[in-house]
């Protein structure tokens, strides 16, 4: 379990497509993010992010506006360092 408390992660799409869900007890319970990296057909990768959810704990839909992008960004930038890596 993480310090913000726990998710499920379901990976499809042969590792392509990430779900994550959080779980009762999480601070941004209950929440699903969906990322998917795909590449057209130009070469280019990228990533696709969205979430939706409710909020149970209050003022945590301001936190996570704040701060999830900058935390995705990262995510993101970890990503296409991998696919450099790797493609």
């Amino acid at each position: 379990m993480g310090p913000l408390g726990e998710i499920q992660t379901f990976i499809s799409d042969g590792g392509s497509t990430i779900k994550n869900v959080t779980q009762k007890g999480h601070i941004f319970y209950a929440g699903i993010i969906i990322r998917k990296v795909y590449q057209e057909e130009d070469g280019a990768w990228y990533v696709r992010t969205y979430g939706y959810g409710n909020n149970v704990y209050p003022g945590m839909d301001k936190t996570n506006q704040g701060f999830g992008p900058d935390i995705f960004d990262v995510m993101d930038e970890n990503m296409k360092n991998m696919i450099a890596a790797h493609h």
